[in-house]
């Protein structure tokens, strides 16, 4: 697994749980598709929502990935809904 968080995000931070890391790398492979560079563009652009920082800058403290993680999961159940919405329209268009 640690092979493909660092695959994933390009690092590991030496005093983060891997497996919360491992979790926020398979919430962003789903987001974007399997896109790594998709992934790495988020990663390395400052967000509001996170202060006006780049994700990658926040998750080497504990705190810092769970604010981060929030913010995915946040992203994630927009997608879930918006590809709902989408199966919703397609069926009543029929």
């Amino acid at each position: 697994m640690r092979a493909e968080v660092e695959a994933m995000l390009g690092l590991v931070p030496p005093n983060v749980d891997i497996k919360r890391l491992g979790y926020l790398s398979a919430m962003l492979a789903n987001i974007y598709e399997l896109d790594q560079q998709a992934v790495r563009t988020w990663m390395a652009t400052p967000s509001a929502k996170l202060g006006n920082q780049c994700p990658v800058d926040l998750i080497d403290t504990p705190s810092g990935l769970e604010v981060v993680i929030a913010e995915v999961e946040r992203l994630l159940s927009r997608k879930v809904v918006m590809k709902n919405i989408k199966a919703f329209q397609a069926l009543k268009d029929r």
